[in-house]
């Protein structure tokens, strides 16, 4: 056979191949998902592919509602005082009580649609509160009146910051967007908000009231890499610090009463939370990321003995509440954490300010049978019960009130191991 007839039968032969391949990926109508009713492409499901519009806000028929994900736990079962909340992945929450002699019931954002729903903590009932759509939604706030919601939508550059007030009677929201560029924001327990704003050479800290659409500045930091403990109402101490890095030093900054003040406390990978009384914070030390205690009336400062993160401990009433893991915090915290390269296996600890001694409130995986990365403690409104977010997927839960005695512990980090140690105090 001559070389030209041999060329051309095999690119001919290549092209029937390729036009039968073509067919079967994209035509064939025989395939066994092309009758099942999904937005398929060739074969494979690719479930909605809808254009989510950021600028677009929608609203849901409550009518023809899929209750088909709203599976619940028995909120009827006192003797688990730890129990999931909600199954979708949750961007916002709070316990709300409409008015003084109400009962408070957990109102929580939907992460995606931005909309949002209310749980009876007693019986378990889930309520749709809001069926006004904000797609791409992935961080919220709900006042504590259970009147107003800020909630982030977009990524980077496209975010945008929605403010409303809630209808509900008619189930939807009274929207409207902020046109700055917002860093963070929290709703406060005087049913307002505030939030923090990037300036030409920092971040403005304001105060938004969401009746009159007006705000006020209440400080400014001189730096934009930020990270900030919001107080619980625009009167409290507002910590801040540059954003945690095992590499880089930070310093702890309070801001008050239009002023900014530097604390005494720094460190490599330093990170802080805390209240008027007390903060709490950790930083790299030959190694290790150690916990520490600062009483801000003495002005003095306590090791803990342990490692945690402080993002994940809330200061209440004096003491504090932290979700720990039994772990090595190397040198390599809080960086590993942050990434989401390290998944913590949380327990519950109620610590004593200024000591070593705490409580176990509760452990995860012995009284549910799950392990969760705790973060987004608040406490509820008579402060006796905790809600939180399971950081691997989302979900709410509530630690209930009623919390039963447990021996005091002492928590040390024994020499020569890799694992904390939690020994009961025999004194």
């Amino acid at each position: 056979m001559k070389r030209p007839l041999f060329i051309i039968l095999s690119v001919v032969t290549v092209i029937l191949l390729l036009a039968v391949w073509i067919y079967i990926l994209f035509f064939n109508t025989n395939s066994p998902s092309s009758n099942d009713g999904n937005n398929d492409f060739a074969g494979v499901n690719l479930g909605d592919t809808t254009d989510m519009n950021t600028n677009q806000f929608s609203e849901q028929n409550s009518n023809n509602e899929d209750n088909s994900d709203n599976i619940r736990v028995d909120m009827t079962d006192d003797s688990s005082r730890l129990q999931q909340l909600t199954t979708k992945p949750t961007i916002g929450f709070s316990e709300v009580q409409r008015t003084p002699s109400s009962t408070p019931s957990f109102y929580y954002i939907e992460a995606g649609t931005g909309n949002i729903f209310s749980i009876n903590t007693v019986t378990g009932n889930e309520e749709r509160v809001s069926a006004t759509t904000i797609s791409l939604s992935h961080k919220g706030g709900i006042t504590p009146n259970g009147e107003f919601v800020m909630i982030e939508s977009g990524q980077g550059n496209r975010s945008e910051f929605t403010v409303a007030s809630i209808d509900h009677t008619n189930n939807r929201l009274n929207a409207a967007t902020l046109d700055e560029s917002i860093i963070d924001f929290k709703a406060t327990t005087d049913n307002t908000f505030l939030y923090a704003a990037i300036e030409d050479r920092g971040v403005a800290v304001n105060h938004y009231y969401p009746i009159s659409d007006t705000s006020e500045t209440l400080f400014t930091i001189p730096f934009q890499e930020v990270t900030i403990e919001w107080g619980s109402n625009s009167l409290d101490t507002h910590y801040f610090y540059p954003k945690a890095n095992s590499q880089l030093e930070g310093f702890l900054y309070a801001g008050k009463d239009n002023s900014v003040t530097r604390l005494p406390l720094s460190g490599y990978g330093f990170a802080a939370a805390g209240s008027e009384d007390i903060i709490i914070y950790a930083k790299q030390e030959k190694g290790d990321y150690i916990g520490y205690v600062y009483n801000t009336n003495d002005q003095s400062s306590t090791e803990l003995g342990f490692s945690f993160l402080p993002k994940k401990c809330i200061a209440v009433l004096g003491n504090v509440v932290c979700a720990l893991s039994i772990s090595d915090y190397n040198q390599e915290f809080p960086d590993k954490w942050y990434m989401g390269s390290y998944i913590a296996k949380d327990s519950l600890w109620h610590i004593e300010a200024g000591t070593n001694r705490g409580t176990s409130l509760a452990d995860p995986e012995d009284e549910t049978g799950r392990t969760l990365d705790i973060i987004n403690m608040q406490h509820s409104i008579s402060t006796n019960s905790l809600y939180f977010i399971n950081k691997t997927d989302q979900t709410a839960w509530m630690l209930r009130e009623a919390i039963p005695e447990r021996e005091n512990i002492v928590i040390t980090d024994e020499p020569d191991t890799d694992q904390t140690e939690i020994n009961v105090d025999e004194n």
